[in-house]
């Protein structure tokens, strides 16, 4: 029976670490030069909602973990532990007090992508031709990576009309009163197709776009969920102008949200 010294087992093992994480850097690299990014055509739909649908649930987990470290929860959980304790009520009574209010909480972040993907939110994705297609300052792309929809991204003109527009209540306002202004928006991947640059591959291609219609500036807004999006607008030029909270759920649930902006022109 053949027995190996432990430096040759050691050298081994090196050996196949190594080739595993080359061969898995040869995957993310072909798969980098494989993501092809494309108008939306009608066959697409699909795939878009699926990606949009992916990216909503994978937020629940982080959205969670966002309003757990709320300092309002905290302070309400200290007030209502002190109060227990000034009660003398059992631990398993607490205890099981905090683990439904774990569980509500968790249903919120649930229920909240859940009304984000079924309510008026989304309501362009119905139409994505109509939305998208019928001025040629508008467009929508998709990312096709490994034969699949990776990714979505949309650019339309902001307007005070447009469902979600920070000016829309306030047409006063100086961003309402400024030039030709994109709005960057439907920027999605699907998690499995995270890490390959797809993201920023989408958002170049919209830029060009902004820049071919002389567009003099690019509008995005963003969530404290989203981390990895925050980086990279920054990353690529992205300005924060603003940061201002917003009330899901009729009020039950704060989010802040991130405005950035880059200047084209």
């Amino acid at each position: 029976m053949l027995q190996l010294q432990p430096d040759a087992l050691y050298n081994n093992c090196s050996q196949r670490t190594h080739q595993l994480r080359s061969n898995n850097h040869q995957i993310i690299a072909d798969s980098k030069e494989n993501v092809h990014i494309r108008p939306w055509q009608a066959e697409d739909y699909d795939g878009v909602w699926s990606v949009l649908k992916d990216a909503s649930y994978s937020n629940i987990n982080p959205t969670f973990i966002v309003i757990l470290q709320k300092p309002f929860l905290w302070a309400v959980n200290m007030i209502l532990l002190s109060v227990g304790f000034a009660r003398e009520l059992s631990v398993i009574f607490l205890v099981v007090c905090f683990l439904g209010e774990l569980c509500l909480i968790y249903a919120m972040s649930v229920l909240g992508a859940i009304i984000y993907l079924y309510g008026q939110t989304l309501s362009d994705i119905k139409d994505i031709k109509t939305s998208y297609f019928t001025t040629p300052d508008h467009h929508f792309w998709v990312a096709v990576c490994q034969g699949e929809i990776a990714g979505t991204v949309a650019v339309v003109r902001k307007v005070p009309q447009l469902h979600g527009a920070p000016c829309k209540k306030d047409p006063t306002s100086e961003d309402c009163s400024r030039g030709k202004i994109a709005w960057l928006r439907r920027m999605a991947v699907s998690k499995r197709f995270r890490g390959l640059g797809v993201a920023k591959q989408l958002v170049k291609t919209s830029l060009e776009f902004c820049q071919s219609r002389n567009y003099e500036s690019v509008f995005l807004i963003t969530t404290e969920v989203h981390h990895a999006a925050r980086s990279l607008y920054s990353n690529m030029g992205f300005q924060l102008i603003a940061c201002k909270p917003y009330r899901y759920l009729k009020g039950l649930l704060t989010i802040k949200t991130f405005e950035f902006e880059m200047v084209l022109r």
